[in-house]
């Protein structure tokens, strides 16, 4: 498991940064970005928000190393059915949902 310092010197330079670029978006000086990379101190919890917003990456990615799965749009989740088959398979339980509620309305208004 990485360090958050690790972290940090990864995540900047991969996204192109230097200490003193990352310090001027944090409003922070270039020795504060330099001490919290040689795990030297640490940055308070607003600041880590702060870097995580401006790395763009998750607090687990910044903090832990641990990355996020990558979800491509509409590769994953409940609603993504290649074919009709497929529809059946996962909402075979819907028709017999809406009928069992339509014939309890039914059954109301006798």
């Amino acid at each position: 498991m990485s360090t958050f310092s690790d972290q940090l010197i990864n995540l900047r330079t991969k996204r192109g940064l230097s200490q003193e670029q990352l310090a001027d978006k944090l409003y922070v000086s270039r020795q504060a970005v330099s001490k919290w990379e040689k795990a030297d101190s640490t940055p308070d919890l607003d600041k880590v928000i702060q870097i995580a917003k401006i790395l763009d990456v998750s607090l687990d990615e910044l903090v832990l190393g641990i990355a996020q799965k990558e979800v491509k749009p509409g590769t994953s989740g409940w609603y993504k059915v290649n074919n009709g088959y497929e529809f059946i398979a996962k909402f075979w339980w819907i028709p017999i949902a809406l009928i069992w509620s339509i014939f309890g309305m039914l059954h109301q208004f006798k």
